[in-house]
């Protein structure tokens, strides 16, 4: 501390942060933690000692070097200082580039997310190795360094887990990941020019403790209109396997229902978890934050679709899970219908739109087609036609449905998960009551009941999901024995599509830039498994439908 004119306080602090750091990620105590450390800094100080130089070259060269060594301890306290406070201080500090500088743009990666609309025609995507750093475009071609935010100096604990634009702001998620045991609440930042952030954190309680599982609250959606932000959160339980000292394929059938969850080890035993008075952890909780104010819990319309939540510049709009009606608000506290159907729809689409006064898309298939329109909280818009040619049934993998300066875009694919080829490939098939479902390259079955809560997870090939000779799939309801479903051949079959000719389009971009008028922009005969759309001022970026590589630019002149 002396050496370098720092406050000791400093250097404590910086070390029990740093000692903090390894043992949560190697999960040690600090006592196990330092020895390790001292053992390391040993070894790399006896692999080449020094040789001491007599004592008059070191006068001559201590005389010589005065001068530099203070110009150059001052810089390195310069550097120690910036970067130790840009690691450990949270909030708005970002590093901005002086120069363009051209970056490697978005992939399929897993430590990207994005691009988005900024707003005013280009895009923006976020790499999160490391810092969190924004990259931009105007067309999806050249990406150049924006910003970096050091999103990890929140909680060292915590990581970005979504990013995108809403109400005509960004907004950023960061949770801890499932690896961990530590409860974080989440925190929400939130940023108009991705150089300044507010950063808040969701004040939820600690998920209730039951033995033997280990429960979480996720953030499953975010929206923002004016001064608001609303959020959805979602609980969820899993087995602890360290806490029973087993590894995940040591579990051959997991049930899970609302009272208990049994798990049927491949050795025979079986573990009994109770939920107390049936107390799932399963469910959603709405905050919402104003101004700069904390997040506090409201309530939203009964069987809303959290993850349907959007905002616009004039409110938030929101989907009913029972018969697709589409409610909006202009606060997210006082909500109202924007829309009503004679019969229930549980196929409907809505995204809010980017510039003042445009409201939110709702796209809505029938009988008659595939049809849009602009709500709300002044009353709907006109409607449009969407020339798609595919049923709702046909469509497994979720829509994407974006908008930008140019108007709106809408990604869809008929290419379906479990029809990946493989060694093990997928397939979905309805036997009675039982929805029965493996997907491509897993050796994991579920079994789904349409008539109760009752979800069972079967590793393939065990005393409970056997294979017969001629294909056909038996499982085995493990509490008594008896058979539960099987699943032939050709029931595998039958549930595929009758042609998967290279003719036939799987995915389709469609562009509307009002959204009334609709036009195709783009098509594939390849399989699209998922895909995400951006609207620029006159183009449209397609992300994810191929295995690896960035987006791809649509320009939509003409």
């Amino acid at each position: 501390a002396a050496g370098f004119e720092t406050p000791l306080s400093t250097v404590r602090t910086r070390r029990e942060r740093a000692i903090s750091f390894i043992g949560h990620h190697l999960r040690l105590d600090e006592a196990e933690v330092i020895p390790l450390v001292r053992s390391h800094l040993q070894e790399l100080s006896e692999r080449d000692q020094p040789a001491p130089p007599a004592m008059a070259v070191v006068r001559r060269s201590g005389r010589r070097r005065t001068v530099a060594n203070r110009i150059a301890a001052g810089l390195a306290v310069a550097t120690l200082i910036v970067t130790g406070g840009a690691l450990f201080q949270a909030g708005d500090r970002v590093q901005v580039a002086a120069t363009p500088e051209v970056v490697e743009g978005p992939s399929t990666s897993a430590k990207w997310f994005g691009p988005v609309s900024d707003g005013q025609g280009a895009f923006v995507a976020l790499n999160t190795s490391g810092a969190s750093r924004f990259v931009g475009s105007k067309d999806g071609t050249e990406w150049i360094k924006l910003t970096t935010w050091n999103s990890r100096a929140i909680d060292l604990r915590a990581d970005v887990s979504s990013f995108e634009r809403t109400g005509g702001r960004y907004v950023t998620v960061i949770e801890t990941p499932s690896r961990y045991d530590a409860f974080v609440p989440p925190f929400v930042a939130t940023s108009d020019d991705l150089r300044n952030w507010n950063v808040r954190q969701i004040d939820v309680d600690e998920p209730r403790r039951v033995e033997g599982l280990r429960s979480r609250f996720d953030v499953v959606a975010n929206a923002a209109s004016g001064g608001h932000v609303l959020v959805a959160l979602e609980g969820s339980d899993q087995l602890d396997y360290r806490s029973f000292d087993l590894r995940a394929d040591q579990v051959c059938v997991e049930s899970v229902t609302p009272l208990r969850r049994e798990y049927f080890l491949c050795d025979g035993k079986t573990i009994v978890i109770a939920t107390p008075d049936g107390d799932e952890l399963a469910g959603t909780t709405y905050f919402r934050a104003t101004g700069t104010g904390p997040f506090v819990e409201i309530q939203l319309p009964v069987d809303a679709v959290a993850r349907s939540i959007v905002g616009f510049a004039g409110g938030f709009a929101v989907v009913d899970s029972n018969l697709g009606h589409v409610w909006v608000s202009t606060d997210g506290e006082a909500w109202q219908r924007a829309t009503s159907s004679a019969a229930a729809n549980r196929f409907v689409l809505i995204e809010g739109g980017d510039s003042e006064g445009t409201g939110a898309l709702v796209i809505e298939p029938d009988a008659t087609g595939w049809r849009s329109q602009v709500v709300s909280p002044s009353g709907l818009g006109a409607a449009g036609s969407i020339p798609l040619k595919v049923e709702p049934a046909g469509v497994w993998s979720q829509p994407d449905l974006a908008s930008g300066p140019a108007g709106w875009a809408l990604f869809v694919t008929t290419s379906r998960p479990w029809e990946r080829t493989g060694s093990i490939p997928g397939w979905a098939v309805v036997a009675g009551e039982w929805i029965v479902s493996q997907l491509p390259e897993t050796a994991t079955i579920t079994a789904q009941s349409t008539e109760s809560s009752t979800t069972l997870r079967f590793v393939t090939d065990s005393e409970w999901a056997q294979v017969d000779d001629d294909g056909t799939i038996v499982l085995v309801d493990p509490r008594t024995g008896s058979v539960l479903v099987e699943v032939t051949q050709e029931d595998i079959d039958q549930a595929r599509p009758e042609s998967l000719g290279t003719s036939r389009v799987k995915a389709q971009v469609l562009f509307s830039p009002d959204g009334v008028s609709w036009r195709s922009v783009w098509t594939s005969t390849e399989d699209a498994w998922s895909g995400s759309v951006a609207v620029g001022d006159n183009e449209v970026l397609v992300s994810g439908t191929q295995l690896t590589g960035g987006p791809i630019t649509i320009q939509l002149d003409g």
